[in-house]
């Protein structure tokens, strides 16, 4: 045959790999769910120039005797058939060039109908190459089967600053193909107008959190996550809720499937929603501030440093708890909401031995037994106001931390009267040399004057 060498190959379902010379397709056959997207590249790579040439996709089903349907072409708008028009118009099935040898074939929302061999083919042009050059690959739809179950209506909810949320979803899929399927929560920002993943898990039921994401560190902290209950519950957890996870909560699966090719391919997704979430500004203040008193100690006294707290709500007994720190910002001791002092040191960094209780409902006392001059320096407290969720946890509402206050040990009786009786030995001592010094110099003066006359 002279001229260029014309090339024409079918291929069946079961062939390896749709090859003619020159033009590739993806390995098939390719498996999609109905109402999914589709993507296929068309490649000619073989041809001496592969710049302005054409492409056309074509839809053969697989009857008796088979059907070809003309799809898109990149040179002939009027090139699909009559029953696909109305999808190419609305851009349902469109052809996208990416590069010179290259062409996509997207289908927006793949049909039972859409079942069959989808050929590329490169037409003949006149002066260049006379063959066409075709390749098919085998698509097959199957039915959706992928359930998402949330509430049955979303309704608003509402919490404050540092409680916690907890949603879940149910996620169940029958395909008789090998699917993976993914599933994460997402919170759509009403401010953004755009969705935030807030934790996941991947195809292959690894965590999956955003690391750049505004939910990374608290993941790192455990006070976001989620669990898998059995083969089918989703449970989002977010403790602590701040300003910003106001928005609408989503629930979000997709199925991969893994190509003849071995590349995965999302094939469908699908979302539930799960709750409009408004988070409210904590209306709950405390306020603390430390105080000595009385206001003078000597050291080796009792020095007791009280620390008073106000707040703008009413309190119920166990809702606070205080931290104290000394000099060197050293804590030195701390009460929980219950009355419970933390394990820890008993004693100051010098040895003073210490103890905390709590004189009133919004005062506590800390206590320095025998204080020694190394525990003079700024003292503070903090307090944390503690309040109960609706499900009956406790949480952190608000703190306060004081300002810090001075600790100065007088000296005692016995330092009063034990510095002028130093102070004096010194000042003897001091004479003494004097005197001892002045009498020997006036003595080896005189000596010194009688060796002269003598000679």
């Amino acid at each position: 045959m002279s001229g260029p060498v014309a090339a024409l190959l079918v291929m069946s379902a079961g062939a390896a790999l749709a090859w003619v010379p020159g033009v590739r397709l993806p390995r098939g056959p390719l498996f999609r769910v109905e109402g999914s997207q589709l993507s296929v590249f068309c490649n000619v790579s073989a041809l001496d120039e592969t710049s302005g040439l054409d492409f056309e996709w074509t839809l053969i089903r697989r009857s008796e005797p088979p059907v070809r349907l003309r799809l898109v072409s990149t040179r002939d708008p009027a090139f699909a058939h009559a029953s696909i028009r109305h999808r190419v118009l609305s851009t349902e099935v469109a052809i996208r060039r990416p590069a010179p040898g290259s062409v996509q074939l997207l289908i927006g929302k793949v049909r039972k109908s859409d079942e069959g061999d989808l050929e590329c083919s490169v037409p003949a042009a006149e002066g260049r190459y006379r063959a066409e050059y075709t390749a098919l690959v085998q698509l097959k739809v199957v039915p959706d089967t992928l359930q998402l179950t949330g509430p049955d209506a979303v309704e608003p909810l509402t919490l404050h600053q540092g409680q916690s949320l907890a949603l879940h979803c149910a996620v169940a899929s029958s395909s008789p193909l090998h699917l993976h399927v993914a599933v994460s929560f997402v919170l759509q920002e009403a401010a953004a107008g755009r969705g935030q993943p807030v934790v996941g898990l991947d195809r292959d039921l690894a965590l999956d959190v955003d690391t750049g994401g505004p939910f990374w560190l608290r993941f790192t902290r455990g006070e976001v996550g989620l669990q898998k209950f059995g083969a089918n519950s989703y449970h989002l957890y977010v403790q602590h809720v701040e300003m910003q996870d106001a928005g609408r909560y989503e629930c979000v699966a997709a199925q991969w499937l893994q190509d003849p090719d071995g590349s995965w391919q999302k094939i469908l997704e699908k979302s539930v929603p799960l709750v409009e979430l408004s988070v409210q500004p904590n209306e709950l203040a405390v306020r603390a501030e430390v105080s000595v008193a009385p206001a003078m100690f000597y050291r080796g006294d009792t020095v007791a440093l009280l620390c008073n707290g106000s707040l703008g709500a009413p309190l119920e007994e166990g809702q606070l708890s205080v931290g104290w720190w000394g000099p060197g910002q050293r804590l030195l001791a701390s009460v929980d909401r219950r009355g419970v002092r933390a394990a820890g040191d008993e004693r100051t960094a010098v040895g003073t031995e210490l103890s905390v209780d709590r004189p009133g409902q919004l005062c506590f006392r800390l206590r320095l037994h025998g204080a020694r001059r190394q525990d003079q320096g700024l003292y503070r407290c903090q307090l944390a106001l503690w309040a109960r969720s609706q499900d009956g946890h406790w949480y952190q509402a608000a703190d306060a931390s004081s300002s810090p206050t001075t600790l100065f040990l007088y000296l005692t009786v016995s330092d009063t009267l034990t510095l002028p009786a130093v102070v004096g030995v010194v000042t003897s001592l001091t004479v003494s040399i004097a005197i001892v010094a002045g009498v020997t110099c006036c003595f080896l003066r005189r000596l010194s004057k009688r060796r002269n006359a003598q000679s």
